[in-house]
């Protein structure tokens, strides 16, 4: 299995479990869980747009406790693994073995009808 798929399942099963919970601590999985072994960093970030034009990219966490903290903060209620079309030269089945080659995200949802 690909690493990064593996990490992101591993933030989405831990994240899915502490957001649909009342517990009030929330999951540390870098560096101890396995899943993680090889990784020697981790943040998590946003995207934002100012002037409705220029794109910059904000440091949200730099550990999953705090991530799925500020997950719950915002109203995050569900996540779950998405496919993004990419537009790229190397088959799919090659560019996965390049760090950051898969075409999966973590999507991110606040709907109070989550099921």
């Amino acid at each position: 299995m690909d690493g990064e798929l593996a990490e992101s399942i591993a933030l989405i099963t831990y994240g899915n479990e502490f957001l649909y919970s009342s517990k009030k601590d929330a999951p540390e999985l870098f560096p101890s869980n396995s899943t993680f072994q090889y990784v020697s960093d981790i943040s998590f970030k946003r995207e934002k747009t100012t002037f409705g034009i220029f794109r910059k990219q904000e440091v949200i966490a730099t550990d999953t406790c705090t991530w799925f903290v500020s997950l719950k903060t915002a109203g995050i209620k569900k996540l779950q693994l998405s496919l993004v079309e990419l537009n790229q030269k190397l088959p799919e089945h090659i560019a996965v073995s390049f760090a950051g080659g898969g075409n999966w995200v973590i999507k991110a949802s606040a709907l109070s009808s989550v099921k």
